[in-house]
């Protein structure tokens, strides 16, 4: 399988220690303003919760089997250990921006999200990954019947 460019999925620890810095922010505030137990626990246990599934969204976009690849015609990520490849479909869904993108895939009809910044990848590959996620989705909207 011939294979034009690869995009590594890494961690982005500005966004870990935001999700957090804000959780953790919000339980000190709650200690400092509320005086009513009942209302301190709701925020405490509301905060905790928020911050499970903020970590666990968080640890979906940044982890995956192998880096996500671009063949040139698809999108795929391969897995070396079952040795097989899987392809998938960008959705209209994702997340172009100057400094990050938010890519949203679609294979056999589960969604997959990953986060790519413009400081884990580097300029270059940054740019090649923003045209070529911005081609498809302009490609997918011109093919939508009106």
């Amino acid at each position: 399988m011939k294979i034009a460019s690869r995009f590594p999925i890494k961690s982005n620890w500005l966004l870990l220690s935001l999700i957090l810095i804000a959780h953790l922010g919000l339980i000190s505030i709650a200690f400092i303003l509320l005086t009513n137990f009942w209302s301190l626990l709701l925020i405490i246990v509301s905060t905790i919760g928020s911050g499970y599934f903020s970590l666990k969204q968080y640890q979906s976009i940044t982890r995956a089997e192998d880096d996500l690849c671009w063949s040139g015609e698809n999108w795929l990520m391969q897995d070396h250990q079952l040795k097989t490849v899987s392809y998938l479909d960008l959705m209209p869904t994702s997340w172009v921006t100057a400094n990050f993108c938010l890519l949203k895939f679609e294979q056999n009809n589960v969604e997959k999200a990953w986060l790519f910044t413009r400081r884990s990848l580097g300029e270059r590959l940054f740019r090649e990954l923003c045209y070529l996620a911005k081609v498809e989705i302009g490609n997918q909207h011109q093919k939508k019947p009106r």
